[in-house]
């Protein structure tokens, strides 16, 4: 995996869970260093599985390899990449973070509805030109895995994240203190979401 107590990691031991391995048991990990090295050492020998994710799982693929799992079909609730900010800019910004969210819920809608564009915009900032990988992206990010119409955060995935950070604070703290879904409750029971792509 690239990185210990990242993404990557974290979804190494969901799918080792899922399979009955354990580490230092029945597989050795390492780090990577990131997505591009893994490739280069999956495809050079160096190591006999990586963890990886869009578009470098297809870069993979296409190179010949298999892919073992997909972690993202498993089940697993896990807050990927969520947006933060801190609670008293939403205080005294609430107009703004509304706004923010509204153009945030139109673009994800956009990257669900309308594919040559999506492609457009995941070709510009993966700089991934190949037709294929960008539809592949399209698919994985726009249909696979674009959650639920409203993204709120869900608690059981921060207790998840607790529960594997070290110290006596992550241990004693509530996935409730780290979530705050007030504005998109306010936005839903506005209608904001039934507008959405209209």
């Amino acid at each position: 995996m690239t990185r210990l107590g990242g993404s990557t990691d974290w979804a190494l031991d969901a799918a080792s869970k899922q399979w009955g391995l354990e580490r230092g048991r029945d597989i050795v990990v390492i780090q990577t260093g990131g997505m591009p090295e893994g490739v280069a050492a999956l495809l050079s020998g160096a190591v006999d599985a990586v963890v990886l994710s869009p578009p470098s799982n297809f870069r993979a693929m296409k190179a010949g390899m298999h892919e073992l799992v997909d972690v993202g079909q498993l089940g697993i609730i896990f807050p990927n990449t969520p947006l933060s900010t801190t609670r008293s800019f939403i205080k005294s910004n609430r107009e703004t973070a509304l706004r923010f969210l509204r153009g945030f819920t139109q673009g994800l809608h956009r990257l669900r509805t309308d594919k040559e564009f999506s492609m457009k915009v995941l070709s510009k900032y993966t700089k991934v030109t190949d037709p294929e990988t960008l539809a592949q992206l399209h698919q994985t990010y726009g249909v696979r895995y674009s959650g639920d119409r409203i993204p709120y955060v869900r608690a059981e995935g921060v207790d998840e994240i607790l529960k594997r950070t070290p110290g006596k604070e992550a241990r004693e703290a509530k996935a409730g203190e780290f979530i705050d879904n007030s504005l998109l409750r306010e936005l839903e029971q506005s209608g904001w979401f039934r507008t959405v792509g209209r």
